[in-house]
């Protein structure tokens, strides 16, 4: 349960906190291995400090569960995440552990994106590592770059609204999900590169050989100056370098930035995942994104395998549901074979829309309202809520 390579020891603290807590909660024989992912594993953490809290990068751990206990998992873990995250940040640590059940023998319903994590930028500790990680070698597709995407919306939302949220917690989140859309941006053109030092040497060099980017050299600037403050966790530098007087100058700076690039990057995303091209988009006319992914909705459907999950997991799934009427929705949608994911990804971008009520026009949000019904109604942590703890297609 300790770490092989060497770490910053908060971090290397908080991951074996969380290891020894979850180990303690759970029946260690109904666990095939435990998988740590992201910057934890690739000693690109973030940390940045202050008189009374230290703010971290998230831990985040995909378990791999034996069969009978997968359905138990999909309840537990998440409350066990919760659980956890609330205990750091009454210690002054804030960041979020996050424990994700998986099943080895349906490896090939994960999304390409974690495939490739699993194999350049995971760390195993607990258990032996499943064979189809060293074997497997997809790369992130479109369909991964938008859900990286429709994240980056949630997390600005929860970063924008909560007012629980510091302006130095702001800035982290604002900061790591501008990184997070260079990422995307560099999926959807074939550059897939995982460390935040190489996407940003990857999209200077796309510039450089004229790959179109919907980024101009001031993004590239300031996503620079964000892929130095990533590394370094230092706000006060990343304050001085883009010229602003305090923090809380910086902070709107940064929502203002990755607001802009959200629609930038979304739009190439949805130009090339369901057109193949850019023909007919254009990154300045933000009120027509809700009708390709509106349409997309409604147009594409879950496979067969993902469909049965669906049907399988739905019963024990909406009871997470608080709303009746909400329940009827989605499962209405799950029944006919669409993607509950993609339904709770659509409301999500209607509300990143609506808060911005110049970008949508009335015509765009009736097409909304009439699609996705009560779903759009469901408030905005609640939603998010839903997309993270419902766990179907």
């Amino acid at each position: 349960m300790v770490l092989t390579k060497s770490k910053n020891g908060i971090i290397r603290f908080l991951v074996n906190s969380s290891l020894d807590y979850f180990l303690r909660n759970v029946d260690p024989k109904l666990i095939r291995c435990i998988l740590i992912t992201g910057s934890a594993a690739t000693d690109e953490v973030t940390i940045i400090k202050s008189e009374s809290y230290t703010i971290t990068s998230d831990i985040e751990f995909d378990v791999f569960v034996k069969i009978p206990y997968y359905f138990i998992a999909s309840k537990r873990f998440p409350e066990y995440s919760r659980s956890f995250t609330e205990t750091f940040r009454r210690k002054g640590i804030h960041t979020k552990v996050l424990f994700h059940p998986q099943l080895e023998i349906l490896h090939f319903l994960l999304p390409k994106i974690y495939l490739y994590e699993y194999r350049v930028a995971s760390e195993l500790v607990y258990g032996r590592l499943p064979n189809f990680v060293k074997k497997d070698t997809n790369l992130p597709t479109a369909e991964d770059a938008l859900e990286l995407v429709f994240s980056t919306i949630a997390d600005y939302l929860l970063a924008r609204d909560n007012v629980d949220t510091s302006p130095a917690e702001r800035i982290y989140y604002f900061a790591k999900r501008s990184l997070t859309l260079l990422y995307a941006l560099l999926i959807v053109r074939g550059l897939c590169v995982y460390g935040y030092g190489e996407r940003i040497s990857r999209a200077v060099w796309a510039v450089k050989q004229k790959i179109p980017l919907p980024i101009n050299n001031n993004d590239m600037n300031l996503l620079s100056a964000l892929t130095r403050f990533k590394l370094s966790g230092s706000v006060d530098y990343l304050a001085k370098e883009l010229g602003c007087d305090d923090i809380s100058a910086l902070s709107k700076l940064l929502e203002e930035f990755v607001k802009d690039l959200i629609y930038k990057v979304l739009y190439s995303c949805l130009a090339l995942s369901i057109n193949d091209n850019f023909d007919g988009f254009s990154v300045n006319d933000h009120g027509g994104l809700p009708r390709p992914i509106l349409r997309s909705v409604y147009l594409r459907k879950v496979s067969v395998f993902k469909y049965l999950f669906n049907i399988l997991l739905m019963p024990s799934r909406f009871r997470k549901i608080r709303e009746q009427s909400i329940q009827h929705e989605l499962g209405s949608f799950c029944v006919r074979r669409f993607s509950v994911r993609e339904i709770l990804n659509a409301a999500l971008l209607h509300r990143f829309l609506l808060d911005n009520s110049s970008m949508l026009s009335s015509k765009f949000k009736s097409l909304g309202d009439g699609i996705l019904g009560a779903i759009t109604k469901v408030d905005t942590r609640e939603l998010i809520r839903l997309r993270e703890d419902l766990g179907l297609f």
